[in-house]
Parts: structure tokens; sequence; C-alpha cells
């Protein structure tokens, strides 16, 4: 009201009012007739000064914040780890980038064997990979060089772990593991999922998870395919405080000694 109350248009309301009330009493019908009109104008015009001043319905936030770029404009992109580059420039629809990180949160959930509301996000983005391995190179495994659109999600679990997950095409997902060592097997327990590795002279545990990939490079499954004194290449995602043990994201008896 009081925005109302300030308009140019209600001062010749009050003042067409004003003429109306303090017309004299042997005024002639029409010109009172005139005066009512006057009015009715003016609340017309205030009715359109109200609605012009209306706050507009709020745009798509994508519309608000998207820059239009120079025909034949190239999109800036930033070189990022496994040889991959990620877009910089707001050219990836929000709803695609949702809907990969529901994807990552789920398959990690299910390599880590945990429920799906353990997992936070740290960071998602969308990135342009390499080759056909969405980034991660295994010993033993030949990855075709092809450009491969996708996506990279950081999460972290219950123990504050972080866990990248590399997604391709149609929301196909690699465990990339966030530290690679390679060492010699000195112990495994089969039943319990544990072994440790003997990296340059010191002891590191690690954990077996549902999702872990074994021997890569040989085709061995699960953890039977592991004996003391192998050498052996892995892929693991540390935990802060050590406890649990390093989770092990993939591992490879073949080409451990690179």
């Amino acid at each position: 009201m009081n925005r109302i109350a300030r308009s140019p248009f209600a001062k010749v309301i009050r003042w067409r009012l004003r003429v109306r009330f303090a017309a004299p009493s042997g005024a002639p019908v029409g010109h009172s007739s005139g005066l009512l009109l006057s009015a009715s104008w003016g609340l017309a015009l205030l009715a359109a000064a109200c609605g012009a001043s209306a706050d507009a319905p709020p745009r798509s936030p994508l519309a608000a914040t998207s820059t239009p770029r120079a025909a034949g404009a190239t999109t800036p992109v930033a070189t990022v780890a496994d040889g991959a580059t990620t877009a910089v420039a707001g050219t990836v629809v929000a709803a695609d980038l949702e809907t990969a990180t529901g994807r990552a949160i789920e398959i990690l959930a299910e390599w880590l064997g945990v429920p799906a509301t353990q997992l936070l996000v740290l960071a998602a983005e969308a990135v342009t990979w390499p080759d056909a391995c969405l980034g991660v190179t295994w010993p033993g495994v030949a990855c075709a060089e092809v450009i491969t659109p996708g996506f990279r999600v950081l999460l972290v679990d219950a123990f504050d772990g972080a866990h990248a997950v590399h997604l391709g095409h149609g929301g196909r997902g690699v465990w990339a593991g966030e530290v690679r060592v390679t060492g010699s097997v000195t112990s495994v327990d089969a039943a319990a999922g544990r072994l440790t590795l003997d990296v340059e002279g010191a002891a590191l545990p690690l954990r077996a998870a549902p999702g872990t990939l074994w021997d890569v490079g040989t085709g061995a499954q699960g953890i039977v395919g592991v004996s003391a004194g192998d050498a052996a290449m892995a892929a693991h995602d540390p935990s802060p405080d050590g406890a649990p043990p390093a989770v092990i994201a993939w591992l490879s008896l073949e080409g451990a000694e690179r």
C-alpha cells in the first residue's frame, strides 16, 4: 500500500475525488458524471500501474546465470588429473550432473557394501576422459584411446574416507582408487577380507570390499587368488585415521614390478 500511495496515479485520483466532492450542489448532472468518469479513469490507471510495478515472475536459475557466448567461441577447459579435461564455463546441464551424482552414490554404496545414506558428496564435475577406461589404467589392460565424455564424483564415507568414482556413457562406473602402491604381499586373511602389503619396508594393512576388483591383469577371482609373497600393485582409498584399514579399489599381480 505504501508503494501505491506514492504512485503519481494515486495523486491524480485524490485530486479528481477532491473536485468531485467539492462541486457545488447546483452543478449540472453532466459535470458530476464527468467527474465520476475521471475518477474511474484514474482507478484504471492505478490498476495498470500496480500491475506494471508488480514483481516479475522468477526466472530459471540457469537462465539467470548463463552468459551467451559469441558465435564460434570455444568453451574454456582446465586440465585435471588422469588426463581428463573439465568444462569451466557452466555448459553442463545441472540435471545431468545431479543424475550422475546419484548414480555415483548408488554404485559406490554397492562397492563398499554400505547404505547410500552414509555417503556424502564432496565434489562433482563433468569431464572428458582420454580413453575408454575412464582415466583409470591397470597393468596388463589395454584401453582404447577414444575421447569419452563423463563425470568425476568425489564422495566421502562414514569414516571420512574419500572415494573417486569415474563415470562414462550410460552410467558405467570405475572405482579409481586415490592412492596407487606397489609392494609385496606379506599376509592374507581371506575369511576377514584383509591383507598386508610391504611397501618400501613399511606395512600397509588393506581391506577388501564387495566391489574390489581383483587381479585385473590375470582375471583371478577374489582375495583367494592372492598369496603371501606375491608382488602386487594396488589402488586404495585411505581412511584418515587408519581405522578401518584402507579399502582396496583394485589389485593386480601382473606388472607389479613397475
